[in-house]
């Protein structure tokens, strides 16, 4: 996978802080990451991780931050497809991308132009609609990488902000 370089990051929908515990810290030159969630049960447990990081409480659907404000936005959206969203870690809605086209219109405001957001998906959610909503978004298909695991295959999309 390609080594993205920023200074200026944010994880929309953080939980614990698994992913940016372990993998932001290792991109070069960042100043702070930004762990953003709206669990606060999830936020005091990513904060006893360490204080590398800047942890925010707020709806992926709302993000609070100035527009442009980050070279690089990434998240992992509930992306399962269901016909109710109950389980809120696991269910991405009828296709499987309502959740992820509502991250994705929050990543696109904050994201500098040049910059990148980055997301991973199931084979099982509507691939078609999701790349429409991307073009939509006037966002480029950077690169995708894949995954094959048990039932389903894990698209990690990266995409670039042509603006």
């Amino acid at each position: 996978m390609e080594r993205l370089e920023a200074k200026s990051v944010l994880e929309i929908g953080c939980g614990t802080g698994f992913i940016i515990h372990h993998y932001l810290k290792k991109i070069p030159n960042i100043r702070l990451p930004i762990g953003m969630d709206i669990s606060l049960d999830d936020l005091r447990e990513m904060k006893r991780r360490g204080p590398f990081l800047e942890i925010v409480q707020a709806d992926g659907f709302r993000v609070p931050f100035r527009k442009s404000a980050f070279q690089i936005v990434f998240f992992n959206p509930p992306y399962l497809p269901s016909e109710k969203i109950i389980d809120r870690t696991v269910d991405g809605g009828k296709d499987g991308i309502e959740v992820t086209c509502g991250f994705l219109k929050s990543a696109k405001r904050v994201v500098k132009k040049g910059g990148y957001v980055v997301f991973i998906t199931s084979s099982l959610s509507n691939i078609e609609n999701l790349e429409k909503k991307i073009r939509d978004l006037k966002f480029s298909i950077y690169s995708k990488h894949f995954k094959r695991l048990f039932f389903e295959t894990i698209i990690c999309y990266i995409l670039k902000n042509v603006r």
